[in-house]
């Protein structure tokens, strides 16, 4: 157990994903930090978003989640959050305060 140590570092052997969400919507996130990083642009002025993207991760569900892993694992909520407030790790915030709007009517 202790072989290694201090010489061997597992650190590095480490897996870090960059969204909170499925790792199948993670290029689709990518890309919408490409836009707003290049682009003056505000939620609230899309009125659509297309993603083209690998059979697996279209197959991803786009209904609206009824629970924070139905929003991990949705191709559509991890973008329209990252839309909403530049990152995916409040995607529980996003999720709560839409399920409040929608039941609110």
């Amino acid at each position: 157990m202790i072989r290694g140590l201090g010489v061997r570092y597992r650190i590095k052997e480490l897996y870090y994903k960059p969204f909170a969400c499925c790792r199948w919507v993670h290029p689709a996130l990518e890309g919408v930090k490409e836009i707003l990083e290049s682009h003056a642009i505000s939620h609230r002025e899309i009125d659509r978003v297309i993603v083209h993207t690998f059979r697996e991760a279209a197959a991803l569900s786009r209904k609206p989640p009824r629970c924070t892993e139905e929003a991990q694992y949705n191709l559509a909520f991890p973008i329209a959050a990252f839309f909403w407030c530049s990152v995916v790790w409040v995607l529980w915030r996003f999720w709560r305060d839409w399920r409040i709007r929608r039941s609110a009517g």
